[in-house]
C-alpha cells in the first residue's frame, strides 16, 4: 500500500456487509485495515483511484457463472492506472437462512445462486418464488424485511442480519469457486508473483491473434486466461485481458513481450501478482 496516501489503511470491497467479497477482505486483512463497503464494482475502483482506499477487493470469475465483466471492463479501462496486487480465491458454500418454524414464500439471492440451485429449490420449496437481488448480502437484508422470506447467502451474512441457518451447505458436493483480485493504484508490486496481467489491443489484420500468442507458446509460458472485450464505438475492434503464468524477473519475458507487441496497437501491464491459498467460506 502507499503509506503516504490518506486511505492507505483502507480497503474497499463490493458490499454491502456480508458479501463474499467482504469475507475475502476480512480473511486477507483482518483487523489491520478499515474495510469500506461499496455499492458497485465501479465504486471500488473509484475509491482506489481517488486515494480514498489503498486497495480494493473485487470478484473476477466464478467457476459456475463465468467472468465478472464489470471487473474485466474496469481493469481494461483503467490500465495502467490500476495494478493487480494478488489473486484470492474463495470456496463458496451457500446456506439457506431465514426464520425457523415460518413458512417460506420467497427465496432471495443473486441470480447466479438462484439459477444454479433451481432444482434444489424446486424439490425443497416448490411453493416459494425466487427473487433475484443485486448480491447475496442484499438477499439477506431483504429476507430480514420479509417475515416469510429466506435467502441463499453465506452463513456470515445470515448472522449479520439476524437470520437463522436453515440448511447448510445447500449442495455439499458442488464445487463453486470465486476468484477475486486485490487492486491498487499503479506501481511496482513489492512481492513478485506467479502471474502477469496484460491488457492488449491487437491489430485488426489476418492472424494477429495467432501471432500475438505464438511467442508465449514458443517460450512455453502458460496463458491461464484470455478474455476478449469489444471496444465501444469501434465495431470489430477488441481489447484482450491476458493472464500469463510467469514471474516478472524471468529472463525470457522481455523478449516475449517485445515480439508479441509487434502485433498489437497497445500492450499494458497490470502487474506481476501473487496467487494466494484458497479461502474457505
Amino acid at each position: 500500500m502507499h503509506a503516504s496516501s490518506p486511505g492507505s489503511n483502507a480497503v474497499a470491497y463490493l458490499g454491502p456487509e456480508g458479501t463474499f467479497a467482504h469475507a475475502v477482505a476480512q480473511n486477507r486483512f483482518g483487523t489491520q485495515a478499515t474495510l469500506i463497503p461499496c455499492a458497485s464494482i465501479e465504486a471500488v475502483f473509484d475509491q482506489v483511484l481517488a486515494n480514498a482506499a489503498g486497495s480494493g477487493i473485487v470478484p473476477l470469475e466464478n467457476s459456475s457463472g463465468g467472468w465478472i465483466y464489470d471487473t474485466v471492463d474496469l481493469l481494461i479501462q483503467n490500465a495502467p492506472r490500476i495494478n493487480i496486487r494478488q489473486e484470492l480465491t474463495l470456496d463458496v458454500k451457500l446456506a439457506l437462512v431465514g426464520r425457523s418454524g415460518q413458512p417460506i414464500k420467497s427465496v432471495y439471492s443473486h441470480f447466479a445462486p438462484l439459477k444454479h440451485n433451481a432444482n434444489w429449490l424446486a424439490a425443497h420449496y416448490p411453493q416459494a418464488r425466487a427473487v433475484p437481488c443485486a448480491s447475496t448480502a442484499r438477499a439477506a437484508q431483504m429476507a430480514k424485511e420479509d417475515p416469510q422470506g429466506a435467502a441463499l447467502t453465506s452463513r456470515q451474512a445470515g448472522a449479520i442480519y439476524g437470520l437463522e441457518v436453515l440448511e447448510y451447505p445447500i449442495d455439499p458436493n458442488e464445487v463453486n469457486v470465486t476468484s477475486f483480485v486485490e487492486i491498487t493504484r499503479s506501481g511496482k508490486n513489492s512481492e513478485l508473483g506467479q502471474k502477469l496481467g496484460l491488457v492488449i489491443r491487437i491489430k485488426n489484420e489476418p492472424s494477429s491473434l495467432v501471432n500475438l500468442l505464438l511467442p508465449f507458446a514458443q517460450a512455453k509460458m502458460n496463458l491461464t486466461r484470455i478474455i476478449s472485450r469489444p471496444i465501444q464505438g469501434e465495431p470489430s475492434a477488441y481489447h484482450f485481458l491476458l493472464e500469463v503464468e510467469v514471474r516478472e524477473d524471468d529472463s525470457r519475458l522481455e523478449g516475449v513481450l517485445a515480439e508479441a507487441k509487434k502485433h498489437t496497437n497497445s500492450l499494458v501491464s497490470l502487474g506481476n501478482y501473487a496467487v494466494k491459498s484458497r479461502i474457505q467460506a
